[in-house]
């Protein structure tokens, strides 16, 4: 049993992704807290352009520019999000006032069938946006709470939105929401941020092309909403996977038994991070010497708060059993 068995592990939806997707990747991310010294760059965009956001719900200025280790692409890309999103949604606070921004959210799993709690985990995250309507959207009626995710993607092709109707994040995020605030999210509003499919030309420059790409993004096609209303059977459905993933989560880490899944090292024509550490017979090693991983706690994003002493390790093994 690792070390962490002590406290009441805290699970995201992206942690509960990791652990679907390779066991084996969720013990070096979420319980070893070892990550890759240098973020991608779609992770780095992603963040900035969250940054932007909140600061333009906030109505707070916006200093981040400067996002070390951006190509001339990201930058312009951050650069013309900022420039070009007050443009074509400056009229959101006609349409809806602010209630949560940037929020973190934490509660006990529960099992649907009994409404125990778990001993061994929680669930945490962190909402973009949640707002209540006050003038007509779409079918949304006025006075609702809505959620608004906010995505940035390079297509967004009907793969893309069909794979946003099954979002697993906002399902717990609305249930989390209404438990905490005794009223229900009637659905997500997605905000999404497309990338221009453009490249640099040999004749360019780094700035002439940064440059191109912050003008790409004053095209309003680049910005896309669409509206998916939440059903009881989804929410519950939602709360279900998130029972017997932790039950899952819960037996792996009891047992010490994280696998390998070969088929998740490479996707995308991307090479998973931990592939030196999964492919070397002395990880540690790698680990201590290779320079490509430094140490980070799980869950950083997330407030002190939602991290839970977990008192007596045998309960562990109770909460094993349904």
């Amino acid at each position: 049993m690792d070390k962490q068995s002590k406290e009441k592990l805290v699970l995201t939806n992206s942690a509960i992704k990791t652990f679907k997707t390779c066991s084996m990747k969720y013990n070096w991310r979420y319980l070893r807290g070892i990550v890759s010294v240098e973020d991608s760059e779609p992770l780095k965009v992603g963040s900035a352009v969250h940054e932007y956001l909140e600061s333009f719900y906030k109505k707070e200025p916006f200093y981040n520019f400067a996002t070390p280790g951006l190509s001339p692409k990201g930058r312009g890309f951050v650069e013309g999000v900022v420039d070009s999103y007050p443009f074509q949604y400056g009229n959101d606070f006609d349409l809806f006032d602010i209630v949560e921004v940037e929020k973190n959210l934490s509660g006990s799993i529960k099992n649907p069938a009994s409404g125990r709690s778990s001993r061994a985990c929680s669930f945490g995250g962190k909402l973009d946006l949640l707002v209540r309507t006050k003038a007509k959207m779409e079918d949304i009626p006025i006075g609702s709470l809505v959620l608004l995710e906010s995505k940035t993607t390079s297509r967004a092709d009907d793969n893309f939105w069909e794979q946003l109707k099954m979002d697993y994040q906002t399902l717990l995020y609305a249930n989390y929401i209404r438990q905490e605030k005794k009223e229900k999210v009637v659905g997500v509003m997605f905000n999404v941020i497309e990338k221009p499919a453009i490249r640099q030309k040999k004749t360019e420059t780094d700035a002439e092309f940064e440059d191109r790409v912050r003008m790409a993004m004053a095209d309003e096609s680049r910005y896309h909403r669409k509206f998916v209303r939440l059903t009881s059977h989804k929410l519950n459905s939602a709360l279900l996977d998130l029972w017997q993933s932790q039950q899952q989560i819960t037996r792996v880490r009891l047992l010490g038994n994280y696998t390998k899944n070969p088929s998740a090292c490479h996707n995308y024509f991307k090479q998973c991070e931990y592939y030196q550490l999964c492919n070397s017979e002395r990880p540690e090693k790698v680990i201590m010497n290779s320079g490509l991983y430094k140490l980070k706690q799980a869950n950083s994003e997330l407030m002190d708060e939602v991290r839970v002493r977990f008192p007596v390790e045998q309960e562990i093994a109770t909460a094993v059993s349904f």
